[in-house]
């Protein structure tokens, strides 16, 4: 795409407040194993203004997705008590009624679209990313993108960035950092 972090420097950008459904973030590598062959998108009803604050005290749904194929691996539902919504003045926490905390907050197709949009950015900026998405209805609106920062050194990092999409398909890095260095290709 020809950005380069590093040297572009900051633009800002201002966005309208979606009333959201839904919202989370889905991470092109599993954030907590590192493994590059599952994507993991981490959502819950309303806002996740909490979620993504890492302050770790929003419960949320997990589903796990195969990176190539999209197909959900697996899932996790879990009760959520709360919702943040937007209210009259500011961010407020609703209750959610009983019998819909069991529920998941996303449904296995839109779910799955938003793991879609994923891998493109993925396979656009070259680098393992957490996108930040929110719902409305069936509606996929992304939030933020930034490169995943705590992986494996075989992950490549936007300074260095050598890694792209092979010929064979499969992400693909240069060893070493150099343009004429031979090339790893490597399979799920």
């Amino acid at each position: 795409m020809g950005i380069q972090p590093a040297v572009d420097g900051m633009g800002v950008l201002l966005q309208s407040l979606v009333f959201a459904d839904s919202a989370g973030v889905l991470f092109t590598a599993d954030p907590l194993t590192g493994n590059p062959w599952r994507f993991v998108l981490e959502s819950s009803f309303g806002l996740a203004r909490d979620m993504v604050a890492s302050t770790g005290n929003m419960p949320v749904d997990r589903f796990v997705f195969e990176w190539d194929t999209g197909k959900i691996h697996s899932r996790e539902i879990v009760p959520k008590k709360t919702a943040l919504v937007l209210g009259d003045s500011g961010i407020d926490t609703i209750d959610i009624p009983l019998d819909q905390q069991s529920e998941p907050s996303l449904n296995d197709n839109l779910a799955s679209r938003i793991a879609q949009v994923g891998l493109q950015i993925d396979r656009a900026f070259g680098v393992r990313v957490d996108v930040e998405w929110v719902t409305k209805g069936n509606d996929i609106h992304i939030v933020q993108v930034r490169p995943i920062t705590a992986l494996p050194e075989f992950f490549c990092r936007w300074e260095n960035s050598a890694a792209f999409f092979g010929k064979c398909g499969r992400c693909c890095w240069r060893s070493g950092w150099s343009m004429t260095s031979p090339t790893l290709c490597i399979s799920p």
